[in-house]
């Protein structure tokens, strides 16, 4: 049986739960997502907080923090069978508790341990290059990650910029981070046209990109260590180099 979800965290843990509680699973995926093949079954399980709930706190009880946190990263891969992953993940570390985190090459472990090494570092890098500008009396930055890390980016500059209000778009997945007063919600979130910046706005930002291009030292240029750590998917984001990689 292959159970089906709405994408949030909350719907997958509830496909946990009725896979021990209902009927074993032998696959999850999120609905939009989902690409079925001939002869299987598929199912939708309907979110219900409560029993999510009570997963979420059997993964914390029984296994160890360290542990929570790769589920929920692996959750937020844009890998397609991440939640295969985790189900076959979380089967395995029930039985074993706290010990699965010393079996980190086992085939159970080996995947969630990977995926959530890749989220865990595209967040840490755009906690780095996020650029945000002035948009009217809030802050706003636009962004394309490959994995879901919006939730991620906002309880990190909630606290940072806590006395501001502030937008982070996720373009791609056409949704955004709201925050009002370090107070933040995900919601889906599109511009119809471009974001409009003032003078003073245009005034730091040619302030920047001339500070940039002035610390720079030509004998020391090195464009594939600068790719390394500022890929160029990321750049149309960045007000340094906007108009230089076009």
């Amino acid at each position: 049986m292959i159970y089906l979800y709405d994408g949030l965290f909350e719907g997958f843990l509830t496909c946990i739960y009725a896979h021990y509680y209902t009927q074993p699973a032998t696959g999850i995926y999120a609905q939009a997502v989902y690409m079925g093949c001939l002869g299987e079954e598929a199912y939708m399980i309907k979110t219900d907080f409560e029993k999510a709930e009570r997963v979420r706190r059997a993964i914390s009880s029984k296994l160890t923090e360290n542990s929570y946190h790769d589920v929920y990263m692996t959750f937020l891969s844009n890998e397609y069978h991440k939640d295969c992953y985790l189900l076959r993940y979380l089967i395995f570390a029930f039985k074993l508790g706290a010990r699965i985190e010393l079996l980190y090459s086992a085939p159970e472990t080996l995947p969630i341990k990977r995926l959530s090494l890749r989220v865990s570092r595209e967040r840490h890098r755009y906690i780095g290059i996020l650029r945000f500008i002035e948009m009217g009396s809030c802050l706003y930055a636009s962004m394309e990650p490959e994995n879901d890390i919006l939730a991620t980016l906002a309880e990190h500059f909630a606290d940072r910029l806590s006395s501001e209000d502030f937008i982070i778009h996720d373009l791609s997945r056409k949704k955004a981070v709201i925050c009002r007063q370090g107070q933040w919600i995900v919601t889906d979130f599109e511009l119809n046209h471009d974001v409009g910046i003032d003078n003073r706005e245009r005034f730091f930002q040619d302030l920047w990109k001339t500070y940039f291009h002035a610390v720079g030292i030509d004998s020391r240029f090195n464009p594939d260590l600068q790719q390394k750590f500022v890929p160029l998917k990321v750049r149309k984001h960045m007000t340094e180099w906007e108009n230089i990689d076009k």
